[in-house]
């Protein structure tokens, strides 16, 4: 089995570039040689844009990256606000987890119309990283 990276093109941020470093470099330390995994970054469909995807044989992460550090207060439905009183934004979404809520639900229902319908997409989970 193997380990493999992908890029489609880089980021527009810089902490997007390096955050996707980081997370290739963790998958390298962390996975086992036998383990079959796929990290795919910057995913631009129809839907929308996931900066990355990590894909396992039963299994699909969608992940954000984030450009904020120290305690963060969260919340499902509520904002997410850092110890300086700013607010943590999802995109267009009032906070990282109901981005990542929406993205799960976007690429379950492109994935089941559009490319292999009748399969069982609950198991796709959300990471929020820096």
């Amino acid at each position: 089995m193997a380990r493999q990276f992908f890029r489609g093109r880089p980021f527009r941020n810089t902490h997007e570039n390096r955050a996707f470093d980081r997370l290739c470099h963790a998958v390298e330390l962390y996975t086992q040689n036998t383990d079959d995994v796929r990290v795919i970054g910057n995913v631009e469909y129809d839907s929308g844009q996931i900066d990355a995807l990590v894909l396992k044989s039963h299994a699909i992460t969608i992940v954000d990256f984030k450009d904020w550090g120290g305690v963060i207060t969260i919340g499902p439905n509520l904002p997410w606000v850092n110890q300086d009183g700013v607010k943590v934004k999802g995109g267009s979404y009032a906070n990282p987890f109901m981005q990542i809520c929406a993205y799960r639900a976007e690429l379950a229902s492109d994935l089941e119309t559009a490319k292999w319908p009748g399969q069982d997409y609950s198991h796709i989970s959300g990471f929020v990283g820096r």
